[in-house]
């Protein structure tokens, strides 16, 4: 056994894992105040219920409908958002949670679990992308590239008080990171706290359980999931849920594949609702990925709907009247009952995986996500295969990696030098201005975070960052032209 899985022993109970200890209701205790409550309150939500409902009413939620998925800024009102993704998301992860529950025992004799599981899955699952910055994941690069950039500047504002393990968090910044910053810290009164969600229910959020020092230059892990910052609280959620740290919560890897099943399948069904590509684009190609039996099964589905619906294009075949659907009717159609039978097909097998590995308590054993080990991961690699060959190089998307290069880096630049220079007492007037734009939420952690014990600088960069992944698509463009206009912007 690795010393991976020797660790999540801690989370087991006789051998099997503890769901009690896994689905952890425990919040981070607050100092008390003295505000006082004087409503009457009757709430008869579950722990994670409420965790669900406190993601939905969250601010950052709401802003992901003005951040890119795949096509930035679209005038076509059906491509989904990163918003409606999330939402799409949510909904199998909810789904898959209540099968889960029906069928495995060790989870369902755990009280409420029936309730709490979907409601953990929704709420992880909808919040799965919070910290992705503007751009979609060209903007994660934009940053990193930025500091790459003005390390020396960096170097030279830190001093003495420089840690080059400390500034690998910016260098290899993350979107996971960032989401998991945004539930704990930046939202909400209390910059200790955040949202105040389970621990089960933030250690199941984390794809990537482990700091940027996990990350080496000869392993294959690419990705973090904790900033420094946030540290202490991801070692309070460990200690709860009974998982060491490296290692994922089961429940993580049902939202990744809902994750994975969304975008391999509906990123195609945009395209094609855009003119793109067309339904027989993707048939043709999954026709040369082999004799896959599953992919078999699916094409034959296929096959058979296309014929009924070019059936209701002909007026004489409908007969009574019935009006004949129209070519844009029988293509969206088309694509949209192989989206159907394709994702019903995908969450099934999914499901049946999950079950197969709790039956062994093999997770920790895994070395890639149930989405690339399941019956139907041949499937979804050839989606996302075409998707790559097809899609993410059509010049739309360019564009916003584009956007994302030119934007990002000179806005880091303004807010940068603002906060160095509000930091020195040197403030010009346009830093001033800079700053006053800047979301007096994100100043407010700012300043009340020396208690974490982070040099200056960091806490700095991270000012920058939080601002710059809080912004929308648009709002970045809106902000960005503004300050270019007043003279804030440097080439």
């Amino acid at each position: 056994m690795s010393a991976e899985c020797q660790n999540a022993e801690n989370a087991r109970v006789g051998g099997r894992y503890d769901w009690s200890r896994l689905l952890s209701t425990a919040r981070i205790e607050l100092a008390p105040r003295d505000r006082k409550i004087h409503l009457p309150l009757t709430d008869h939500r579950t722990a994670h219920e409420r965790d669900f409902d406190r993601v939905v009413f969250c601010t950052p939620v709401r802003r992901m409908k003005d951040k890119t998925q795949v096509f930035p800024l679209d005038m076509h009102d059906g491509v989904r958002t990163r918003l409606t993704h999330s939402m799409e998301v949510s909904n199998l992860a909810r789904s898959m949670g209540i099968a889960v529950c029906v069928k495995c025992e060790s989870i369902r004799k755990i009280q409420d679990a029936e309730r709490n599981v979907p409601a953990l899955l929704g709420a992880i699952a909808l919040v799965h992308d919070l910290g992705n910055p503007p751009f979609g994941h060209q903007g994660e690069i934009a940053i990193r590239t930025w500091i790459a950039d003005n390390q020396e500047d960096i170097k030279n504002v830190a001093g003495y008080e420089f840690k080059e393990d400390l500034l690998r968090d910016f260098l290899l910044f993350e979107g996971n990171a960032q989401g998991f910053r945004v539930l704990t810290r930046l939202q909400h009164q209390d910059h200790k706290g955040g949202l105040r969600l389970t621990a089960s229910t933030l250690r199941a959020f984390m794809k990537y359980p482990w700091t940027s020092a996990f990350i080496h230059e000869d392993s294959n892990i690419k990705k973090f999931g904790v900033f420094k910052s946030e540290q202490a609280i991801f070692e309070w959620s460990c200690r709860e849920t009974g998982l060491a740290e490296h290692v994922r919560h089961p429940i993580s890897y049902l939202m990744e594949v809902c994750d994975d099943i969304a975008y391999s399948v509906l990123d195609i069904e945009d395209a094609v609702k855009k003119e793109i590509i067309s339904a027989a684009d993707v048939i043709e190609f999954l026709h040369s990925c082999g004799d896959d039996k599953r992919l078999f099964e699916l094409l034959q589905q296929y096959a058979a709907d296309e014929q009924w619906l070019r059936s209701l294009t002909m007026p004489k075949a409908i007969g009574d009247g019935a009006e004949p659907i129209s070519s844009k009717e029988y293509r969206d159609s088309l694509i949209e009952l192989f989206r159907s039978y394709l994702i019903g097909v995908l969450v099934s097998d999914a499901i049946d995986r999950f079950l197969e590995l709790e039956e062994l308590c093999g997770f920790t054993a895994l070395e890639k996500g149930i989405a690339e080990d399941f019956r139907s991961s041949s499937v979804v690699s050839a989606l996302k295969k075409f998707a790559g060959l097809r899609i993410y190089r059509h010049r739309d998307v360019l564009k916003a990696e584009l956007s994302g290069h030119r934007v990002i880096p000179r806005l880091m630049d303004a807010m940068w030098r603002a906060v160095v220079a509000e930091r020195r007492g040197a403030q010009t007037k346009l830093d001033e201005y800079v700053m006053s734009m800047m979301s007096p939420n994100y100043v407010r952690v700012y300043r009340q975070s020396e208690d974490l014990g982070l040099p200056i600088w960091y806490r700095q960069i991270q000012l920058v960052s939080d601002q710059v992944c809080g912004m929308s698509d648009s709002h970045a463009l809106r902000v960005h032209d503004e300050l270019e206009e007043l003279g804030c912007l440097h080439d």
